[in-house]
């Protein structure tokens, strides 16, 4: 059993390569899982997102015709925007239906 504090830290850390900058890294194994993580406040924001069939773009009205028409429909017309809205892929929608239940099972909204 380790109770060193020094000796926790340092299993917890591990070493990472950033490709990017080209150079080695220390990093806190806990940071690098939880990073990524959805925060609580953030929770409602998501699932107002996922919880949509839809995946909502705002366009300036001069570029609306560069998107398939036969994808992309009118939602809503702005003075000088439109909003268009395309269905969701089947299992983009599967992945977003599953998310939004955990989240409301794990969050208190």
């Amino acid at each position: 059993m380790v109770n060193d504090r020094k000796t926790v830290k340092r299993l917890f850390e591990i070493t990472i390569f950033d490709s990017y900058k080209g150079r080695l890294r220390m990093g806190n194994l806990a940071e690098e899982f939880t990073g990524r993580l959805v925060r609580d406040k953030e929770v409602k924001s998501y699932l107002k997102v996922r919880s949509n069939a839809f995946v909502f773009e705002t366009v300036d009205k001069r570029l609306q015709s560069d998107y398939d028409p036969a994808e992309w429909l009118l939602h809503k017309t702005n003075k000088k925007s439109v909003v268009l809205k395309k269905q969701k892929p089947h299992h983009v929608m599967f992945e977003d239906r599953v998310w939004t239940i955990l989240a409301k099972m794990v969050s208190p909204l």
